[in-house]
């Protein structure tokens, strides 16, 4: 039991020392997990956040979001019998997949008829993720999923070049961000601190290390799975209730 949850803090740190060592360093990747760090860095980046944790997973998530700078981001009826929450980062290759690919059809059978509560959380590895998820809310509200959209969409465009931050800056502007908005969001520190604050969360509570990740009425599913996974696992929570 202690080895369980000495290797349960461990993997949460790690992921920690990732975000902020990306954040900091601007650094692109299109890898779906966490790179492991040292455990001193790791045990550093864990003391530079803090946000109070529960220790039971609902069934399902909260439809409110707990963090106060933080609006939920979601699609379909909030009273739909299952919600599935997706923890993506905007520069993971197989979130973009997920997006393009299997999104769609989910949206079409489960979402727009009334049956599934889609919430999206951004879950940034690294700092073109991060700068991406300041830009998408800092956007109005009818923008913020059709940004979402495009950002996946022309992932190869803007998430791999050290000049992602002027890319984005460009994109947010023709849907009427001003400079001077964008500026007041990146500078923001309690909008920034809450995005870690829940990444920490979701880590320690239902073991989310890599993007894109899934709750499922609180059941995680991972990685970029086939339509047919997210059917049969959506059916099952239809058929329970």
């Amino acid at each position: 039991m202690r080895k369980s949850f000495i290797m349960a803090a461990v993997v949460i740190a790690v992921t920690l020392s990732a975000f902020v060592f990306f954040t900091q360093n601007g650094q692109s990747t299109e890898s779906e997990t966490v790179t492991p760090q040292t455990e001193q860095t790791a045990e550093q980046a864990t003391t530079q956040q803090s946000a109070e944790t529960t220790t039971e997973s609902a069934k399902r998530p909260p439809v409110e979001s707990e963090f106060e700078t933080l609006e939920v981001k979601a699609l379909g009826n909030p009273e739909a019998p299952v919600v599935v929450e997706e923890f993506a980062s905007f520069s993971c290759s197989h979130c973009a997949a997920f997006h393009t690919e299997t999104f769609p059809e989910l949206k079409e059978k489960y979402i727009d008829t009334g049956k599934v509560y889609f919430v999206f959380n951004e879950f940034a590895l690294n700092g073109p993720a991060f700068e991406a998820t300041i830009v998408a809310r800092c956007l109005p509200e009818q923008h913020y999923f059709n940004f979402v959209s495009f950002l996946f969409e022309k992932q190869k465009d803007w998430a791999f070049g050290p000049d992602y931050k002027e890319k984005l800056a460009q994109n947010a502007k023709l849907v009427g961000l001003s400079s001077e908005k964008l500026e007041e969001c990146r500078n923001n520190q309690a909008m920034k601190d809450d995005l870690v604050a829940r990444l920490r969360k979701a880590s320690k509570m239902y073991g989310i290390t890599s993007t894109p990740s899934f709750l499922i009425n609180g059941e995680l599913l991972s990685g970029n799975q086939p339509f047919e996974a997210f059917e049969a696992a959506i059916d099952k929570k239809l058929n329970e209730e």
